[in-house]
């Protein structure tokens, strides 16, 4: 009787944990069917027809402007992992940073300008805010790139 007994729960033990493998692996198919689902395979006709949008082909044109060859390995490897899959990624990413080097400069500068500070602390305060906007495309791709981690990892 024992025997039949150990035998009996020795099998549900061995369903039970097959069933809790399969529904682990299961959901884990679910979340990247649908991260995968999310992806734009084709773009968009119209995309197509005009070459992007107006903004993506301007900062295309800086950044191919600004960087004198190709973009680096690692840089295309960052953009791909963080999602960013378009052929033009890495100089539409350079071109932001310039784009966004440039309105930092003069945002914070006419912003500082009818301020009574010193002229020194104003060219810091300029540089600063050019920095911080010069940065804030490497934030968010590196943001964006850790989600996308996490979210392959759960």
């Amino acid at each position: 009787m024992h025997e039949l007994l150990v035998s009996l729960l020795v099998f549900f033990a061995v369903v039970a944990f097959g069933g809790a493998i399969i529904s682990a692996r299961s959901a884990r198919r679910k979340r990247l069917q649908k991260r995968l689902g999310q992806w734009k395979w084709q773009r968009d006709a119209a995309e197509d027809a005009q070459g992007g949008s107006w903004l993506s082909r301007l900062l295309n044109g800086v950044g191919s402007t600004v960087s004198s060859s190709r973009a680096s390995v690692s840089l295309k490897e960052n953009l791909t992992r963080a999602g960013y899959y378009d052929t033009n990624a890495a100089s539409i990413y350079l071109g932001a940073k310039v784009f966004l080097l440039l309105i930092g400069f003069v945002g914070v500068f006419v912003f500082l300008l009818p301020l009574s500070l010193s002229l020194p602390l104003k060219v810091l305060l300029v540089l600063l805010g050019a920095a911080l906007m010069f940065f804030a495309p490497n934030f968010i791709v590196d943001q964006r790139r850790r989600r996308r981690a996490t979210d392959i990892r759960q």
